[in-house]
């Protein structure tokens, strides 16, 4: 009988499926509400999609289960290899996106930074998806679970799609200037390329980012 227990244990143990953990807000984290295979289905399909058609579909296949990670992995991906967009982006992919971002918290900050990322690398131009990143970022105040390296690229992001409001630009020339010891050449470049593009930023900005060592006493002599 002890055996049998153990046995039925140990069964119960391998193919334990993991519930999805949703949020009240209406965001789905990683482990959850779906089979392991299931999860593992969503995560293959998106590493190995190489169309918006192809991650369409498993926006389409999956329509509650899908994880605020495989959303902005999916959705930097299309970005990042400037694939095609045609009815399956603008019909099933970024109304989706549009939906989450609304719900999305600290939480979820990493993912809202992939799908800016996205964004900005299709060159995206939508005033509605632009207007809910300045809601998360400022009036929902997740901007201050950036760090320093991803506030940088943030700047870079902007400069390239030209979006960005003067009190979200500000946020991020404040944040660099505070934070300006730790800057490493990457955000420097970044920075500045991004703050050019957009044509905004201080003379103190550029003179920080153009030797972060210096003190604002000595930059302000």
């Amino acid at each position: 009988m002890a055996q049998k227990r153990m046995i039925t244990m140990q069964t119960k143990t391998l193919f334990h499926i993991p519930k999805m953990a949703v949020h009240s807000r209406g965001y789905n984290h990683t482990v959850g509400d779906i089979s392991h295979y299931d999860s593992l289905d969503m995560s293959q399909y998106i590493i190995h999609a190489e169309t918006c058609e192809e991650l369409a579909y498993v926006f389409n296949k999956y329509p509650e289960e899908l994880a605020h990670q495989h959303i902005a992995n999916a959705f930097l991906k299309i970005g990042g290899y400037n694939y095609d967009r045609g009815d399956e982006f603008f019909e099933v992919i970024l109304p989706r996106v549009k939906e989450q971002l609304k719900v999305y918290d600290r939480h979820c900050i990493r993912s809202v930074f992939k799908i800016i990322k996205g964004a900005a690398g299709m060159r995206l131009q939508d005033n509605e998806f632009w207007e809910l990143v300045e809601e998360k970022l400022i009036d929902d105040r997740l901007f201050r679970y950036l760090t320093l390296d991803e506030t940088c690229s943030l700047v870079d992001l902007l400069g390239l799609v030209q979006r960005g409001s003067d009190e979200l630009i500000e946020l991020c020339e404040k944040y660099i200037i505070k934070h300006r010891k730790s800057l490493i050449p990457k955000n420097i470049r970044e920075a500045a390329k991004g703050f050019k593009k957009l044509n905004k930023g201080s003379a103190v900005l550029f003179e920080v980012l153009q030797d972060p060592t210096r003190g604002l006493k000595q930059i302000n002599e």
